[in-house]
Parts: C-alpha cells; sequence; structure tokens
C-alpha cells in the first residue's frame, strides 16, 4: 500500500466515525487484544456501561464468527489448515451518537443462501421472539453448528438497539465476502 493509498483509507475511516479498524489474521489472542483496546476507549469515554457491554458482546460474537467460519485461513508449513488464523475485517466505530460493529470475512459460496435465511429471519423478529429464540436454542441438547451460529447472530440482533444490516458480495465462483 502506498502512502497516498494509506493516508486516503485514514481519512475515509475518519470521517465514518470509525475509532478501531483490522483487517488480516484473527484468532482468540487478537481478540483480546481487540477487545481489552475497546474497553479502554470506552472507559475513557465515561460511557455508560450497559452501551459499554453491548458494544463489545457484539465485538465477539462477530470476531468470533470470523475466527470460526472465514474461508480463508492461514496453512501450516505441511499445508495442513491451522482453524487457530482465520481472515477477515472489524471496525468499531460512532456515527449520529450510536455506536456500530462491523465485521466481515469470505465464505463458501455454498454457504451463501444458508446464512441469508438465518440472517433474514433474525432480522425480521422483535425483542420478545429473539430473547425466546435465545433461550430455546441454548437450552437445545444437542446443539449443532448452525445453532451455535445461530446463537451469535441472535446475540448481536438482541444488543444492536438500532437492527443490524448484512450483505455478501461475490469474490470468485467458490466465495463471497459476507458483511455484517
Amino acid at each position: 500500500m502506498r502512502v497516498e493509498e494509506l493516508a486516503s483509507l485514514h481519512q475515509r475511516l475518519e470521517s465514518d466515525g470509525v475509532m478501531f479498524f483490522y483487517e488480516g489474521f484473527l484468532n482468540e489472542k487478537v481478540l483480546s487484544g481487540l477487545g481489552n483496546a475497546v474497553r479502554s476507549k470506552l472507559d475513557g469515554e465515561h460511557e455508560d456501561v450497559r452501551v459499554a457491554r453491548a458494544v463489545f458482546s457484539v465485538l465477539v460474537e462477530e470476531v468470533h464468527n470470523i475466527i470460526q467460519h472465514s474461508a480463508k485461513y492461514v496453512r501450516t508449513h505441511d499445508g495442513e489448515d491451522d482453524p487457530e488464523l482465520r481472515k477477515g475485517s472489524v471496525a468499531i466505530g460512532k456515527q449520529d451518537g450510536h455506536y456500530f460493529v462491523a465485521s466481515g470475512n469470505p465464505v463458501r459460496q455454498e454457504e451463501v443462501e444458508g446464512l441469508r435465511r438465518t440472517l433474514s429471519s433474525i432480522q425480521a423478529m422483535g425483542r420478545d421472539d429473539l430473547k425466546g429464540l435465545y433461550r430455546r436454542t441454548l437450552h437445545q441438547k444437542d446443539a449443532i453448528e448452525d445453532q451455535v451460529l445461530g446463537l451469535g447472530f441472535i446475540e448481536i440482533a438482541r444488543r444492536a438497539v438500532r437492527g443490524f444490516e448484512f450483505d455478501f458480495r461475490d469474490l470468485d465462483r467458490e466465495h463471497a465476502y459476507f458483511i455484517l
């Protein structure tokens, strides 16, 4: 990246109210560092505890989604997949007096329709319905991966005061970029 491109990116992030932006490979250690930085920033701003908790919870869920489901990951020297390092982006900021947490990561094209159905269904629910769905999903004895993934999305929806948006952008025939 050239100097002008980096300066342009910086200006764009500033104008969009972004306080934190990370693009790269993520794991639990990176999440811990991001979480500590976000907490320090919100504490420094004397933010309401409930707001800070909601921002932190959404950050954790979105980064966990990347860590667990990104289609782009680091390969070890012998070609085996390393599930500890998955590629994605996360941004935290404030616009019009409200915080936002946005994330993106590559997913396989065959996952797009299932994700779209799950997210559209969750997006259409009211607070009481989300609370009930969260409890039912949490208490199911044989949670499968889709249900665990759904719990994260339900938690994001519960915490998002102004709702949430999502989209998929084609990267190539095999992958799309999932934006939440």
